[in-house]
């Protein structure tokens, strides 16, 4: 048997992720001039070396934040591929566009930012047919949402398809890890 490979674009950018990088651009050359001066006066100035590294530290910090969302905003777009194969199935997440703006829906833990902010890169998840039964098309609050669970977690597919483009591939996608493996999902 061949493999049969799904392609699709994810979600564009909104206008706002665009209109925000001079911004992030003019704000980092200040803040990077700031920065020099910063250290010239923490090495004149007669404090200890613990304020000094602290000021340092979170002077770096912001710098790391403003480059990482410039890297999320501006890096090139891959699209999310879904491979069936004899025995197994992959699923390859793509990039997603930076859009925590969006991502953000009241006061989130921690926990749950910094969830959304890994979940920018690209991920490539594989479930062999037999836990495929794991596979599921359901409406999830207003978003009807095709998913998998994988290591525990759930792992949503074609997030950026319409409501039904992901009911066919779920169709597809059932159809054929039924006639592969005789398990009824």
């Amino acid at each position: 048997m061949h493999s049969i490979k799904y392609i699709w674009d994810n979600k564009e950018m909104n206008i706002l992720g665009y209109a925000i990088t001079p911004m992030l651009f003019l704000w980092l050359c200040g803040w990077t001039c700031a920065g020099i001066s910063l250290i010239q006066k923490l090495l004149a100035d007669p404090i200890s070396w613990s304020k000094r590294i602290s000021w340092l530290i979170g002077w770096f910090v912001g710098e790391a934040v403003v480059i990482s969302i410039l890297y999320f905003i501006l890096r090139p777009k891959k699209p999310s591929v879904l491979t069936l194969s004899p025995g197994y199935f992959e699923y390859e997440t793509g990039t997603r566009p930076f859009d925590i703006i969006s991502g953000i829906k009241g006061n989130q833990p921690i926990k749950e930012l910094w969830a959304l902010y890994k979940g920018l890169g690209n991920k490539t998840y594989r479930i062999k047919e037999p836990e495929a039964k794991m596979l599921n098309l359901e409406r999830i609050g207003e978003r009807q949402k095709l998913f998998f669970v994988c290591e525990g977690r759930r792992i949503e597919i074609g997030d950026s398809l319409s409501e039904p483009e992901r009911e066919w591939l779920y169709a597809i996608m059932k159809d054929l890890i039924q006639r592969r493996t005789n398990i009824p999902i």
